[in-house]
C-alpha cells in the first residue's frame, strides 16, 4: 500500500502548469500578441515556496507549453464575415443567483460588409434612459478587423462609468 503524501513541489508545479495553460487561453482571448514573457511574468508570484522554486520547470518548458495551449486557441479571423464570437463574449458573468444577461446586443451580421458589435445589458440601457450621457471613441485598444471602440458613459454616483461598447470597422458616423 503507497502511504507516504505527496510531495508539495510536484503540486505547485502542476498548479503553475495549469495557471499558465488559463492566462494563455485568457490573453489569447483578449489580444493575441501577448508574449510568453508578459503571462509568465504575471504569474511569477504565485509559488511561494523556495524549493518548489527551484524545482519548476525552465523558461523553455514554459514558453513550449504556452506555444501548445495557443495551437489549441482558435485563430484570428481575417475579416468581419468570419467573425464568429464565442459564448462567454456574448453573455455577462453568472450572478448571484445563477443568471447571465445577453451583453452582446447587436451584431449587424455576417452579411454586412460594415459588420459591428454592440455591447451592454437591458440594465445598462435602463440606466442611460435618464441620465447625462458622454461620448467616447478611441483606437488604439480596437481589435483586429476593427478601427475603434465607441463607448457611451454616464455618472452613477459622480464617477464617470461605460455603460455601452461599439467595435466599429471604420472612422465615420455612418453607423
Amino acid at each position: 500500500m503507497h502511504s507516504h503524501a505527496p510531495k508539495p513541489t510536484n503540486l505547485e508545479t502542476k498548479e503553475k502548469r495549469r495557471l499558465i495553460e488559463e492566462s494563455t487561453k485568457d490573453c489569447s482571448e483578449v489580444k493575441a500578441n501577448v508574449t510568453p514573457r508578459q503571462i509568465l511574468s504575471g504569474l511569477i508570484n504565485q509559488i511561494k515556496d523556495p524549493d518548489a522554486i527551484a524545482m519548476m520547470p525552465s523558461y523553455d518548458s514554459d514558453r513550449q507549453c504556452i506555444q501548445r495551449t495557443r495551437s489549441e486557441c482558435p485563430s484570428e479571423p481575417d475579416c468581419l464575415k468570419t467573425i464568429d464570437i464565442p459564448t462567454n463574449l456574448k453573455e455577462t458573468l453568472t450572478d448571484n443567483e445563477g443568471n447571465t444577461e445577453n451583453f452582446l446586443l447587436h451584431d449587424s451580421g455576417i452579411d454586412d460588409q460594415n459588420r459591428f458589435f454592440i455591447y451592454s445589458t437591458k440594465k445598462n440601457l435602463k440606466l442611460l434612459e435618464n441620465s447625462d450621457i458622454f461620448a467616447d471613441r478611441t483606437f488604439n485598444i480596437a481589435p483586429t478587423n476593427f478601427v475603434q471602440v465607441y463607448s457611451l458613459h454616464t455618472l452613477v454616483d459622480g464617477i464617470c462609468l461605460p455603460f455601452v461598447f461599439c467595435l466599429l470597422p471604420h472612422k465615420t458616423e455612418a453607423i
